[in-house]
């Protein structure tokens, strides 16, 4: 392996501090942190993203945990779920640690979710 990267496409859509995830089928999905927080389905062959929906969230970070799409949402801070097929949010839960400002997300095997904050953090978060 060399680390290095190719170009696979354009999104052809303007995105803001996107949050990426993709589902074990290999589909592809971004949202961005912009007040409407559009969702938008890619296709990874090509890059071409479809939008889902507005999720009504400012979205910055994406994971798949238990075939559900979850997302932090920095304003304020809190866990969101996104449908699939409209791409809507709806809040699970706010995050409990104070003055914490959520960057990444991700889930592992075991079914824990992991967040890392913009102040080097790193958080366990339960999805429930």
């Amino acid at each position: 392996a060399t680390g290095a990267g190719r170009s696979v496409g354009a999104l052809g859509v303007a995105i803001s501090n996107p949050g990426f995830a993709i589902d074990a089928s290999g589909q592809g999905f971004v949202i961005s942190d912009t007040p409407s927080g559009p969702v938008h389905r890619l296709d990874l062959s090509n890059g071409q993203a479809t939008f889902v929906g507005n999720s009504g969230l400012r979205g910055i970070g994406l994971a798949f945990l238990r075939g559900e799409l979850l997302a932090l949402d920095f304003d304020p801070d809190q866990l969101a779920r996104i449908d699939l097929a409209t791409g809507a949010g709806t809040p699970i839960g706010a995050l409990v640690h104070a003055g914490v400002s959520c960057a990444g997300l991700d889930a592992a095997s075991d079914g824990s979710l992991w967040a890392l904050d913009d102040g080097g953090r790193i958080l366990c978060i339960s999805p429930s």
